[in-house]
């Protein structure tokens, strides 16, 4: 199988177009890259295709800097973490009390599709992979698939992260939707405010321990019922 990528470069003394060839033969993969200038090929070599691509990219603008905390960015899909800082309110409603308190945050990774925003929690803040385990998100209005229930909160339309992590995090919770956020137990809300109650007056979060497990990196992004 040959596959021939070409990328053109103009300027105002030739035309130079860089082809790229993948050929398969007997499971194996060769990758040529050589430049046509002007019509005529010339200096043909043999290439890593992952490193050709990350050189030929890394230099083309200094300042696109790829943020580490983006695990996914499609025009479809975006995922990343967030860790909430410390100053950060935890806004709730229990019946018709209103809790406005700092809170000892989890590490989040969430998922933006479709406008539906979803959300896990990490154990740690380094960056995950696809193995990694998540736990459930100990929050309400948060069903056990990680979707988040907006209420009437409009999500801002940019994709900057830390916009669409704050906007979420500064709206009003209200009714827990998984009564699976923790192990070896069902919880509805009255005890889920308990515990919550108790963690404010402690200045302790939830260990993950505590959590429930989602499943994997892969599986959250993927989706699941």
């Amino acid at each position: 199988m040959n596959m021939d990528l070409s990328l053109h470069t103009n300027n105002t003394s030739k035309i130079v177009i860089e082809n790229i060839v993948i050929e398969t033969r007997d499971n194996e993969s060769i990758t040529t890259h050589y430049d046509v200038v002007n019509g005529e090929p010339t200096n043909p070599k043999i290439i890593n295709p992952i490193e050709y691509i990350e050189n030929k990219f890394s230099h083309s603008n200094s300042t696109n800097i790829i943020d580490e905390r983006i695990l996914v960015n499609t025009s479809a899909l975006l995922v990343w973490q967030y860790t909430p800082n410390t100053d950060q309110i935890l806004n709730v409603k229990n019946g018709s009390k209103f809790l406005l308190q700092k809170h000892k945050w989890n590490n989040f990774i969430f998922k933006l599709q479709h406008n539906k925003l979803y959300i896990a929690t990490t154990q740690f803040k380094k960056r995950v992979n696809a193995n990694t385990r998540l736990y459930h998100a100990p929050l309400p209005n948060v069903s056990s698939n990680g979707i988040i229930c907006l209420g009437n909160l409009e999500l801002p339309e940019t994709r900057n992260i830390d916009q669409i992590s704050k906007a979420y995090f500064d709206s009003l919770k209200t009714h827990l939707n998984n009564n699976y956020i923790f192990r070896n137990k069902t919880t509805n809300d009255t005890e889920f405010y308990k515990i919550l109650n108790e963690k404010l007056k402690t200045r302790t979060g939830f260990k993950v321990s505590e959590l429930n497990i989602f499943g994997t990196v892969e599986q959250f992004i993927k989706g699941r019922k």
